[in-house]
């Protein structure tokens, strides 16, 4: 894989460049452990919701400009995009992204937001803390095309601010892209709605089979989640705190395959639940 090409810190109209950032510590590299692999056989009686046999048998298509899944304030998923904590994000794209002259807006957690834009040679990741401003948005570039088919993973540790980037289970840099000092206020949180920002739009593509835990996964695990659907199986699914699998419900349902972390999608139509 190629490496991240650069880094850079946006304020205003002013692009401030940055040297490389240091290495993950061997914990984020670690290779497989026991625990990687281990499969979970305890029942999960808190749980609401069972994974479906097809798990990828549709996916929620964003077509307009306005459309996002809503989930508001959920104590579940009050620390993903947060700053100050770990998390990971992943989801598989079921086709390619549109190039586009701003971020499409994957997620936010009130004031933080999280986006990526593809263009000619790559695409760009969009890291934010200021809401619909301007300011202070960290753009990192990289060097490979966001296709169809693939699982795209986003891991983030407090303690180093860092975030690593994965397709279908590979790392795209060695080095991590440094998240937002400050935090920004939390709160409501969605799925491709766009904060106010002239750098950032709604969420224009397909999305299906995503989910956030609460902690930062390892390169072993990222492996793990981007080779089999069924991520109920794992150790590591203990720090799920939220599992949809997009379109299988009722629109506009988004239903949690796990604890009952519902969404719904906005301003669709039930076209917008797409089979494959």
């Amino acid at each position: 894989m190629k490496q991240l090409s650069s880094l850079a810190l946006v304020m205003g109209c002013t692009t401030i460049d940055k040297t490389e950032h240091e290495t993950l510590l061997a914990l984020l590299n670690q290779g497989t452990s026991s625990s990687d692999t281990a499969k979970d056989t305890s029942s999960h009686s808190e749980e609401t919701g069972t994974p479906s046999e097809g798990f990828n048998s549709h996916f929620i298509n964003f077509t307009e400009s306005d459309q996002f899944i809503h989930f508001g304030e959920i104590d579940a998923l009050s620390t993903v995009l947060d700053w100050t904590h770990d998390w990971s994000i992943s989801f598989y794209l079921p086709q390619d992204l549109s190039s586009t002259d701003a971020a499409l807006t994957l997620m936010r957690n009130g004031e933080n937001w999280l986006g990526l834009s593809p263009n000619e040679e790559g695409f760009d990741l969009y890291l934010s803390n200021q809401g619909d401003s301007d300011n202070n948005i960290i753009v990192a570039e990289f060097f490979e095309s966001l296709d169809g088919n693939s699982r795209i993973t986003i891991t983030h540790n407090a303690a180093d601010s860092a975030i690593l980037l994965y397709i279908n289970g590979n790392s795209l840099t060695d080095d991590a892209v440094q998240s937002p000092q400050s935090n920004g206020t939390v709160g409501e949180v969605s799925v491709g709605q766009a904060t106010g920002t002239s750098r950032a739009q709604n969420w224009t593509s397909g999305l299906d089979n995503m989910f956030v835990t609460n902690n930062t996964l390892s390169r072993s695990e990222v492996g793990f989640a981007a080779s089999d659907d069924d991520i109920s199986q794992y150790v590591w699914y203990e720090q799920v705190v939220g599992w949809w699998l997009m379109g299988e419900d009722s629109f506009p349902t988004v239903q949690d395959r796990k604890y009952g972390n519902h969404g719904s999608f906005e301003n669709g139509v039930e076209d917008n639940f797409v089979s494959y």
